[in-house]
């Protein structure tokens, strides 16, 4: 899995520490909770928190809808929580 920056701290959580939380708990999925979200706003979102250009924000809104994106539980409910407030109804798994 591609380096995420992180909005919680200060910058890039280290790979080796992200590594140690994701064999520590298993990794968490981000779902979106409606069929049809709003895709602008999502990649709005992703791009933001996750500090992605565009063409990648579009690869991962498509990762998140079909379910398949993961990370560690606080990376992803970091993103649940701003993807609902923006108006794209997300959850964790």
């Amino acid at each position: 899995m591609r380096r995420r920056r992180s909005r919680v701290g200060k910058g890039d959580l280290p790979d080796d520490l992200r590594r140690r939380l994701l064999a520590a708990c298993p990794p968490a999925r981000l779902r979106l909770t409606i069929p049809d979200p709003d895709r602008v706003r999502g990649m709005k979102v992703l791009r933001s928190v996750l500090g992605l250009d565009l063409a990648s924000a579009g690869a991962v809104f498509e990762q998140v809808r079909a379910g398949g994106y993961t990370g560690t539980p606080p990376e992803i409910a970091l993103l649940a929580r701003v993807l609902a407030r923006s108006g794209v109804p997300a959850e964790v798994r």
